[in-house]
């Protein structure tokens, strides 16, 4: 039935029934509700009755509500129907909460039989929820109370649990009150507990048999978690209501779950339960023992509770059973030798023991028993019964702990180290039953940082017992070295029981107690034998441990330092002839490392010859001896036979992960005492040089033959020709491209062959074939591959090398050891022996007499061209590959070498010419034209020796070059080749310069060579020699690479926005970085390309520029398809001011005539680019014209001529760059002053504007634009004309003298060398800094507080300002050189001229501007006290040039890997790699920015752009001009469509002034303007170039050609 509603204002019922509801009814207290049921605000108890409400006056005191509480009671009642009372029950529920009632029971008693198990469980639902609500609201007396937990408690349905709970939550007050049924509620507790978890413990089981996830919980997981958290409240607030034995019941009941259950999180309620209960009651003794085992088995076996578990033992232990619960401890570790096996609790003997542990380890503070060491021990004794390594490896674990308490050792009585002594002895048999019985070998020496090779155990425990009697040793050893312990004895004695698992340290503890009587001392009679079997029992006993035999190895070492000065040489020679004895035969790496060292060190102190040559035939014989090796893994020996190459590249690990072969081990100690010797005695320097070639030579073990390379390869020679050594290489790229390197080889840490795609593959496009290769279709029987199998053993060496010399080598420069001297002239029959190679040398030559102090290099590079021309295994291929170049580099360490650097050059060449790359083992992922690259950068070093070529082996050099442009990977490399050979083989390079073009032009789609190639072309430009001879196909080959670049450019920038950041270079590999394509930086690109058009046609003859005007013009229209951008209108000015023309760009002030009278001035805008202004005397007819274009401003002085022989004589005037006007008639006038004179002007400014562009008939859009003389105007030429005509750029000169990293220090310089002194001098012209009205960039012109001079260096487009600190003065007040820093710190460019001996560091003078630094280095250190010089002869000096970019930034030059540069070509190389990195530079910059680099051109043709925007307006209202002259607007691009010329004056085919019979110009001025559009455009095909007709049109309107 639907309720009724009543508003506020209907009339009270007279006949309303006076029954249960009316007494339900007068127990509300607040206001009806709304018919639409929102709640009304109580009415103020304080206000008089309203009569005219529906409840009488008497009533109101307790009667209020809603008006349909009437019909809901009687819808509630049992006679309804169900759905009814379902309906009423849940209006009720709301009300009962909503209102205060105090008939609350009258509602439930009409509703109780819907909890009927007969009714469906939604009704049920609802009448438990109306139950609930009625509960929590009621006032209820205990007989209510008992009624309701008797019909909840008695209700049968376990489906209807979590109401059953909720109901009983509610009627406890969850847990607080039990009034009226606390003798009930354990027995309900009980009861619940025990059929939940029985329910709960039945989903585990299905849950588990299904495959259920073990996340998902079932009901009564729920409800026995439910029914946990109800009894802990209960507990927690009503214990003292409880009797004992209920208090037992429930106790057991909760342990009784806690040893069945499977589950943690029904420990965890348990646990909350047991902290509750020892909180908030008591644990009945009867109820301790079943406790404690729960308490311990929950502690040893779930961590995630063990800090839970540890709470409750505690407060337990607080209480009064605490004595009681350390005894039931101690019961719980005897018991396993009081019971049955099956019958053992060994959780609880475990968790007994970590909790004895923790009370013997507590603090006195913390409240808990005390417990005694002995009983501890006793109780653990024990335990050990159990037979169970859990438990015994927790008895060590407790028994560690214990022993880092200083306390309880120092409590420990002598008698009582017996006990726990015992105890690890009996741990320790646990480690010791191993299948195979190999003792611990430790691999570091802090605790736990040891291994077993043991196998393990079932269980797993037998490498932790391993780790904590390691760790129980340390201790007892280090309580050993307290001289107040004293019972050293009973450890030794433990020590010798357990004397496998002992680490070294322990057990030269133990040595050195039988040793400590000096036994192997001169002291004792027989020291010598005594020394002789401690070496034979312990060191040369293979079975004992190798620190232990290490042990005695270095005692022998320590007799040695301490008797090697009062014994004889005799007995010296026998004490370290008998500690290396055997040392070629043994095989463990650590004794092999540790004996090595010590006789390295023997032999680097002893002053006797014989011990040291004893010693260092020894070592020599370990790189020779040939035996089968032993596998120690399996203890067979392993095949002899060779291994197979591979074809999978290594996995690339860290090198100290392989155990390095004996011969390595030898080997690298002759190179340590190589290095130590080297700088004091020649003759053992020399005699271990040999022995190191004989290795490389001869040794069949790669590993030893790299180690001794690692040496030869880091030997230099500094200007003297004196020895040193390096430690570090730079050789990233060629190692990248071999995949040496850790990035090139991270993807394969495994031997399965690499994907194609990987990044393994580094440096090489997916694109790339065997055609594009320099093998390409040469094919010869010695050049087929072997068959390869597939397993590779792990790498020898990757790049960078960590320490690879092991020990880090002398900074200084040997004093006594060279590698050149002046020879005497001698004819070439009496040349040394040592100038003709003989790879075929295998016998090391005679000891070199005492006065000899020279290596023979040229023996080393006979092994090293034997490698290259020959081949080897691909680990030493490589590394000669990768380290040959950087020596090379140091042309001092081969000036006797020059028959073998002739022969190197001559194997190079014919292996890149002829395709004969040697065999060698290649990884599959690599190919030969991989090792091309490598053979490439060798070549590039040798360009370096061509004073050692003749001119057609020099030309052979380039020419491999010119063939390595075809390859995708030589390309680049080659490009950075042919860029050198320029400056230093000009003669041999300029017969290929025409071939090179040709192939470059078939290379602009080749990935990644862009900027590379438009670098050359800009550097060829600058070089006049070179193409002296070029004719028209070679200098169009130029300029389509241009266009071809813009025109790519245009489209890919227009297809995906260009990024202005760019890949970390630290974050990917080189090889990654090499193959950055332009997309990258497509505005350098860009810039670049129009930067070669300009540089190149400027390099054509004057006379010749004409004829390619036209067709240079045609290749720029085609390059921008969507219109003429400012760059293309731009270039087309400068073609126009330079294809008659070579006056100079640079900005000069007009020339101002002397002029007369007054003077009119009056500006034009002419065609779209130019600017005119013409000031003329009016009277004098002398008028001075000024042209501004984008790329420069004209000035011409003009003189009428008239025939009036009145007309006032006028002064000769200068002429610059202009007309002089003669025979011009000028009109005759009655007007003159008293002396005869015309008082009126003759000629005006408008005169020349119209004789020169504008006539009768002459079209708008080509009609000049007058300009407006007000200040607006004045302002933006005077913009324009202080906007430079040429690029500037600011590049910093840095000297770095020896010895100096630091920025001050370096500043701080005033002078530099000789040579410095020359190469800054070469740079540019010296310029005077006073009274310079130039740009100086930023320097002082008027006080020369940076100096008085600075130099400079222009050309035609270009000028270069040389921020130089040692030209600057030091101040005494700026400590910090911030003078000099303000002026390099803001440069983007630096050039280091480094001569301080050390790598220069790129942040060395910090600043946030500076991009690109390009380090020149003397190929050769320079000693402090030079005792020999080449003289200051350019060519025959030479250094190291190499650049330096900001983390992130691509490759941009050509020294992005070092070059070799002579004295005499460095200037204009690095000027030239100095400019492209600046405008690289300022391209990245204002990229980074989010706008775009402009040239100064760029910049002068916006200001004109601006200029006619804000005057085209004007025109197009102006009479008599059309619509069209809104098209003089100009947007970023010009349509092809649109016209008139770029600028200019004049329009062909249309008069350019009208016709006066009276007025004839002798003499017209055409300026460079450009074309008016044709209105019948055409469609031309000429040359090379095919256009459609708009852009025919376009062409048409600014190719001047073709009227010029």
């Amino acid at each position: 039935m639907p309720p009724i509603h009543h508003t506020s204002s209907d009339p009270p019922d007279p006949r309303a029934p006076s029954s249960g509801l009316a007494t339900v009814l007068r127990n509300l207290s607040r206001l009806n509700r709304s018919s639409s049921s929102q709640p009304v605000t109580p009415a103020p108890a304080a206000h008089p009755p309203n009569h005219g409400s529906r409840y009488s006056t008497a009533a109101h005191d307790y009667l209020s509500g809603p008006t349909t509480n009437e019909q809901l009671f009687m819808q509630l009642q049992p006679t309804q129907p169900i759905e009814s009372r379902i309906a009423a029950a849940e209006e009720f529920r709301s009300i009962v909460a909503d209102y205060s009632l105090t008939s609350v029971m009258e509602v439930w008693f009409a509703a109780q039989d819907l909890i009927s198990p007969e009714n469906p469980p939604e009704v049920r639902g609802i009448a438990f929820k109306l139950l609930t609500t009625c509960i929590r609201h009621a006032e209820k007396s205990s007989l209510d109370a008992l009624q309701f937990f008797n019909t909840i408690s008695s209700h049968p349905c376990m489906e209807d649990f979590d109401d059953v709970l909720q109901a009983m939550i509610a009627l406890t007050n969850d847990g607080k009150i039990l009034t009226s049924f606390e003798r009930q509620m354990a027995g309900l507790l009980r009861k619940w507990l025990q059929l939940w978890f029985k329910e709960a413990r039945m989903a585990r089981v299905t849950r588990k048999r299904g495959g259920t996830p073990s996340v998902s919980v079932s009901a009564g997981e729920f409800n026995l978690k439910q029914i946990f958290g109800f009894v802990t409240n209960v507990i927690r607030f009503n214990f003292k209501v409880f009797q004992e034995q209920e208090i037992v019941g429930l106790v057991t009941q909760i342990l009784s779950i806690c040893k069945k259950t499977t589950s943690k999180e029904d420990l965890k309620c348990a646990l909350v339960f047991i902290e509750a209960l020892i909180t908030y009651g008591y644990v009945p003794k009867t109820c301790l023992q079943m406790l404690m085992e729960v308490l311990c088995g929950c502690y040893a076996t779930i961590k995630d509770i063990a800090d839970l578990t540890w709470v409750a033992v505690r407060n337990l232990c607080k209480s009064y059973v605490a004595h009681s619960a350390v005894i039931v401890l101690r019961q719980i570790c005897e018991g396993p030798a009081q019971t049955q096996k099956e019958n053992r609790n060994t959780n609880a003997v475990r968790g007994a023991v970590l909790f004895l542990e923790r009370f013997l380890l507590a603090d006195e503070s913390e409240g808990l028993p005390h417990v005694q060491f002995y009983s501890v021990m006793s109780a653990y004794k024990s335990a050990l019964s159990a037979n169970n390594s859990r438990v015994d490896l927790d008895i060590c674990a407790a028994i560690s702990a214990m022993l880092e308490s200083r306390e309880i050792i120092s409590s420990i009585s002598f008698d009582e180290w017996a006990l726990p002594l015992q105890i690890l002895v009996h741990c320790s048999r646990r480690t010791t039953e191993r299948a195979d019985g190999t003792p611990l070998y430790p691999t570091g020496m802090e605790v736990g940082a040891f291994s077993t090779n043991q196998n393990s155990s079932k269980d797993g425990t037998s490498a932790q017992f391993a780790e904590e009697l390691f760790k129980i040793i340390n201790q007892l050893e280090n309580i050993c070295r307290d001289p107040e312990f004293f019972c050293m004895d009973a450890i030794v004695a433990f020590f010798i029981e357990v004397h496998r698992h002992l680490p070294d340290h322990c057990a030269e503890l133990v040595i050195k107690h039988f040793t400590t009587d000096c036994r192997c001392y001169p002291s004792t009679e027989n020291w010598l034998f005594n020394c002789d079997t401690l070496l034979e029992v312990i060191y040369r006993n293979t079975l004992r441990p190798a620190n232990m035999r290490l042990v005695v190895l270095l005692l022998m070492r320590k007799i040695y330092e301490t008797v090697r000065d009062i014994c004889d040489e005799d007995s010296m020679f026998r004490l370290t002839d008998q500690t290396i004895q055997g040392l070629e035969r043994e095989q463990d790496s650590q004794v092999v490392e540790t004996a090595v060292k010590v006789a390295v060190e023997i032999a680097s102190t002893t002053t006797s010859m014989r011990i040291f040559e004893n010693i260092i035939a020894k070592l020599f014989m370990m790189t020779s001896i040939q035996e089968a090796s032993t596998d120690p893994a399996t203890g067979e020996e392993e095949d002899e036979k060779p291994k197979p190459l591979a074809t999978v590249r290594p996995s690339l690990v860290p090198q100290t992960a392989y155990a390095a072969t004996p011969a390595t081990v030898a080997t690298r100690g002759l190179v340590r005492i190589f290095l130590k010797v080297f700088t004091t005695s020649t003759r053992r320097s020399r005699l271990i040089y040999e022995y190191l070639l004989k290795i490389v030579d001869c040794s069949t073990d790669s590993n030893a033959q790299i180690s001794a390379m690692k040496l030869l390869f880091r030997l230099r020679a500094d200007a003297d020709h004196y020895i040193y050594v390096v430690d570090s290489v730079e050789a990233d790229h060629v190692a990248s491209v071999l995949g040496r390197t850790v990035k090139a080889g991270s993807a394969e840490l495994t031997v399965t062959p690499p994907d194609d795609n990987s990044s393994s593959r580094a440096g090489r496009s997916s694109s790339v074939s065997h055609s594009n290769s320099l093998l390409r279709g040469i094919t010869k029987p010695s050049m087929e591959k072997l068959e390869k199998p597939k397993v590779r053993s792990a790498p020898l060496w990757i790049y960078p090398e960590t320490q690879p010399l092991t020990d880090t080598p002398p900074t200084t420069v040997s004093p006594v050891l060279m590698t050149y001297y002046d020879p005497p002239i001698q004819t070439p029959q009496d040349s040394p022996a040592e100038e003709e190679p003989n790879p075929d040398e295998k016998e090391a030559p005679p000891a070199p007499p005492p006065e000899e102090n020279r290596l023979r290099i040229s023996r080393w590079l006979e092994k090293v061209l034997k490698i290259l021309q020959s081949g080897a295994d691909w680990e030493l291929y490589s590394y000669a590959l990768v380290y040959v170049g950087p020596q090379l580099s140091n042309k001092t360490l081969f000036r006797n070498c020059k028959a073998h650097i002739q022969l190197l050059r001559s194997v190079i060449c014919d292996q890149l010419l002829n395709s004969r790359i040697p065999n060698t083992d290649l990884p599959s992922d690599l190919k030969k034209y991989d090792i091309n690259v490598a053979v490439l950068n060798i070549l590039t070093i040798l360009i370096g020796f061509h004073e050692h070529f003749t001119r057609a082996e020099s030309e052979a050099m380039v020419k491999a070059f010119q063939i390595g442009l075809t390859g995708q990977k030589t390309a680049r490399p080659c490009i950075h080749a042919l860029t050198v050979c320029c400056y230093e083989l000009p003669y041999a390079t300029s017969k290929f310069v025409s071939g090179i073009l040709t192939k470059l032009t078939m290379m602009l789609t080749t990935f990644g060579v862009n900027v590379h190639i438009l670098e050359f072309l800009s550097a060829l430009a600058r070089l006049p020699n070179l193409y002296i001879n070029f004719t028209e196909p070679d200098f169009k080959n130029v300029f389509v690479i241009a266009f071809r670049y813009i025109q790519h450019t245009k489209e890919t920038t227009n297809q995906a926005p260009s990024r202005a950041s760019y890949p970390s270079r630290k974050d990917a590999s080189p090889a990654d970085i090499n193959l950055q394509d332009h997309a990258d930086n497509p505005h350098y690109v860009l810039h670049m390309a129009y930067n070669v058009l300009t540089t190149w046609f400027l390099a054509v003859r004057l006379t010749e520029r004409q004829k390619y005007v036209q067709w240079i013009i045609r290749g720029l229209v085609m390059g921008g398809p969507e219109g003429l951008d400012e760059q293309t209108l731009a270039c087309i000015d400068m073609l126009q001011r330079f294809t008659f023309s070579d006056v100079t760009l640079s900005q000069s002030l007009p020339i101002s005539p002397e002029l007369e009278g007054s003077v009119v001035t009056k500006s034009w805008l002419t065609g779209r680019l130019t600017v005119v202004t013409i000031s003329t005397e009016t009277r004098s007819c002398v008028s001075h014209v000024t042209v501004r274009k984008p790329t420069g401003t004209t000035y011409l002085n003009i003189k009428i001529e008239t025939r009036n022989p009145r007309q006032a004589s006028i002064p000769a005037m200068g002429d610059l760059g202009g007309l002089t006007m003669l025979d011009a008639e000028l009109p005759i006038s009655n007007d003159l002053d008293s002396s005869g004179s015309n008082l009126q002007p003759i000629v005006l400014p408008s005169y020349l504007i119209l004789q020169m562009v504008a006539g009768a008939g002459t079209p708008d859009l080509v009609r000049p634009i007058p300009l407006p003389d007000d200040d607006m105007t004045k302002r933006a030429i005077q913009l324009l004309d202080r906007t430079p005509v040429v690029d500037f750029h600011k590049v910093g000169v840095v000297y770095v003298a020896p010895g100096q990293t630091q920025e001050v220090d370096i500043l701080s310089n005033v002078m530099g060398s000789a040579h410095y002194t020359d190469f800054i001098d070469s740079l540019g012209d010296l310029i005077t800094l006073r009274g310079n009205r130039t740009n100086v960039g930023g320097l002082d012109t008027e006080m020369d507080f940076d100096g008085s001079h600075t130099y400079f260096w222009t050309d035609k487009t270009t000028e270069i300002l040389y921020h130089i600190p040692t030209m600057m003065p030091n101040h005494e007040h700026d400590i910090s050189r911030t003078q000099k820093k303000r002026h390099i710190g803001n440069d983007y460019v630096n050039v280091v001229w480094n001569e301080s001996g050390g790598d220069y560091v790129f942040n060395t003078i910090d600043s946030q501007f500076l991009f690109v630094v390009i380090i020149i280095t003397p190929e050769a250190r320079v000693p402090a006290l030079m005792t020999t010089s080449c003289g200051n002869d350019p060519n025959n000096t030479f250094y190291r040039v190499e650049c330096q970019v900001r983390r992130g930034l691509p490759e941009i030059s050509p020294v992005f890997e070092p070059k070799i540069m002579s004295g005499r070509a460095l200037p204009s190389f690095v000027r030239n790699v100095a400019l492209n990195a600046s405008v690289f530079a300022h391209v990245h910059d204002e990229q980074s920015k989010g706008s775009e680099y402009m040239t100064s051109w760029r910049h002068r043709l916006r200001q004109i752009r601006q200029l006619r925007e804000r005057n085209s307006v004007a025109s197009v209202t102006s009479p008599g001009h059309s619509n069209m002259t809104s098209a003089a607007t100009s947007p970023s691009f010009i349509p092809l469509t649109q016209g008139p010329g770029l600028g200019g004056m004049g329009s062909p085919g249309i008069t350019s002034a009208a016709s006066n019979p009276r007025r004839i110009s002798t003499a017209t001025m055409v300026s460079e303007g450009g074309m008016s559009l044709r209105s019948n455009g055409t469609t031309i095909v000429n040359g090379d170039w095919s256009v459609e007709d708009s852009q025919e049109l376009a062409l048409e309107s600014v190719d001047f050609s073709r009227w010029t």
